[in-house]
């Protein structure tokens, strides 16, 4: 047997007693253009001028249309200051129900001819129904982020 000793192994150092961390994981990059607030908040307001303009044209023909548009008109909005100045998750999700329903009614309407827009130009209305569906699909972006 020999006589020399064994050395201890060196005691670990603060830096090795610190918990593995994990390889960082890229972040995700959004556009620019999709984290601003004014984008769906602008689109929000053109759609509610879009219903009140449908609203003064189908009033006189139609009072029960012409509410319909006014109620709208009002939903978009508070739609639209909700997401301006206060973003939370349900935001995202109430306005892309509410620009779905309308764009999806006005075309269904507009193939039974029971529509919202029996008085209002056709080329205005499919203009406002293409403004709600751009809106759903910020609002679905949006929301699919935001999880």
């Amino acid at each position: 047997m020999s006589t020399r000793t064994r050395s201890r192994p060196a005691a670990r150092s603060a830096a090795n007693n610190r918990p593995r961390q994990r390889a960082a994981t890229p972040a995700r990059t959004v556009p620019d253009w999709l984290t601003g607030r004014w984008q769906p908040a602008a689109l929000a307001v053109a759609a509610e001028l879009g219903h009140l303009a449908a609203a003064l044209v189908e009033w006189p023909a139609g009072t029960p249309r012409g509410l319909a548009h006014i109620l709208v008109a009002a939903a978009f909005g508070v739609l639209a200051a909700s997401v301006y100045f206060g973003q939370s998750w349900v935001v995202p999700a109430i306005g892309l129900c509410l620009s779905l329903a309308l764009a999806v009614t006005a075309l269904a309407g507009a193939l039974t001819g029971a529509g919202l827009y029996r008085e209002f130009p056709a080329g205005a209305a499919a203009g406002l129904a293409a403004a709600e569906l751009v809106l759903a699909g910020l609002f679905a972006l949006r929301w699919r982020l935001d999880a």
